[in-house]
Formats: C-alpha cells, sequence, structure tokens
C-alpha cells in the first residue's frame, strides 16, 4: 500500500509538468536597423507553419499560440538582406528574441549606363597658398 501511494504522487507531481509541455507559446521579436532604429513595417513570417504578421512602429511582432517546437523566421522585404533566425519555443512560455536587419545593397547591371556629374579643378599657386579654380 505504500508503494501505491508513492506511485500515486510522484504521478501527481509528474502531471502538471507534461500538460506544460503541451500548452501552446508565444515568439516575441523585434527588429532594428544597424542604426539600433526600429525597422518598422517589415514583413516576417515563419517557415514551418505558413505564418506571416508585419512589425509594428517600433519593429515588435508576435507569433502567438505556437505548438512548442523549432520554428524558422524569416524576413521578407525586398530592400532588406534575406535572413533566418531559428526559434525554440517552450510550452506556455514567450521566447523573445532581437534581430539586426541590414539592408540589401543594390548591384548595378553591366547593360544599365551610370551618369557621372562631375567638375575638373586646377590648383593656382598663390603667394600665401594654394586654390582652386574651376
Amino acid at each position: 500500500m505504500k508503494y501505491v501511494l508513492e506511485l500515486i504522487l510522484l504521478i501527481s507531481l509528474i502531471n502538471p509538468a507534461w500538460a506544460q509541455i503541451d500548452l501552446p507559446g508565444d515568439i516575441q521579436g523585434q527588429l532594428l536597423k544597424p542604426d539600433h532604429q526600429p525597422a518598422a513595417f517589415v514583413r516576417v513570417l515563419i517557415r514551418n507553419g505558413c505564418r506571416r504578421t508585419v512589425t509594428n512602429q517600433y519593429g515588435q511582432f508576435t507569433f502567438g499560440q505556437l505548438p512548442p517546437g523549432q520554428y524558422i523566421i524569416r524576413i521578407d522585404e525586398p530592400e532588406l538582406e534575406s535572413q533566418r533566425e531559428v526559434v525554440t519555443v517552450v510550452g506556455d512560455q514567450s521566447t523573445q528574441f532581437l534581430l539586426v536587419v541590414t539592408p540589401k545593397l543594390k548591384s548595378i547591371s553591366a547593360d544599365e549606363p551610370v551618369w557621372v556629374d562631375a567638375q575638373t579643378y586646377q590648383l593656382k599657386p598663390l603667394s600665401q597658398g594654394w586654390s582652386l579654380k574651376n
């Protein structure tokens, strides 16, 4: 009888922990630009869940009610470098992270014309120094 009571006590202690694992969790993130300003109104998606959202004016976003597990967060914005972040969701918890996004560098193709507006200057000696003249 003593063993049965100990077993019941052990099961009652373990059971809430198992229930917590099955509860959904949240991902809360913030995107910042390299100058530490918020990356506002940027599209963010969960690759393995087909969910998407947009950051607010402070660069913050939330994905709620996610089953526990690993998720790939992807930044989906044409002006930004493609970035992915692996985030682990634990049951009944909010996973928070910060990501600095990088602007995409614009490349010029060899077929595109490039216009250069320049002026030439001549150095003219003066008795007290040099001067620039057009």
